[in-house]
């Protein structure tokens, strides 16, 4: 499923675990069940996001302490996939956009160029790998991304 296993979860991540006593029956109907998060508000402060978004100095969003333990539980146990709406980045259509994320490239494989994660992007997954997310379980492509309430509920049925 994509997973990594070898890495190791950040000693924060395993005590944040051992702080909360969750119900082993509960867990064992999640598994391999897909659960669909929006992290929005949930896992990032909102306006942690918009800064990320806005300034290129930002530092990654803080993740909210109290759901955090329940989010490592969650990638370990279930196929969890999670979404993050970021701010609409001004671009007009389709083409406009992928024209900014979409580099030429020489390599056959991608004939009409390579898609390169832009930096909110890049900054999110940095903060989900730095906390444990990852080493947890949460399969590397299953941080996904939009710009609008809709785009959320597209990307949740497409799953």
């Amino acid at each position: 499923r994509g997973r990594k296993q070898a890495q190791t979860m950040p000693k924060e991540a395993l005590a944040a675990l051992q702080k909360i006593k969750f119900d082993d029956t509960k867990l064992a109907e999640l598994k391999r069940r897909t659960v669909i998060m929006v992290t929005n508000n949930v896992i990032f402060d909102n306006s942690d996001l918009v800064k990320v978004f806005e300034d290129p100095k930002a530092p990654p969003p803080r993740m909210l302490p109290a759901n955090y333990p329940f989010l490592l539980k969650l990638a370990q146990t279930s196929n969890l996939f999670l979404i993050t709406e970021l701010p609409h980045s001004g671009h007009q259509n389709y083409t406009a956009y992928s024209e900014a994320v979409v580099v030429p490239s020489s390599d056959p494989a991608a004939p009409h160029g390579l898609w390169v994660v832009d930096r909110p992007e890049a900054t999110v997954n940095e903060a989900l790998n730095k906390s444990g997310v990852y080493a947890a379980g949460l399969g590397e492509k299953h941080s996904l991304y939009c710009e609008t309430h809709e785009g959320r509920g597209y990307i949740a049925r497409a799953i």
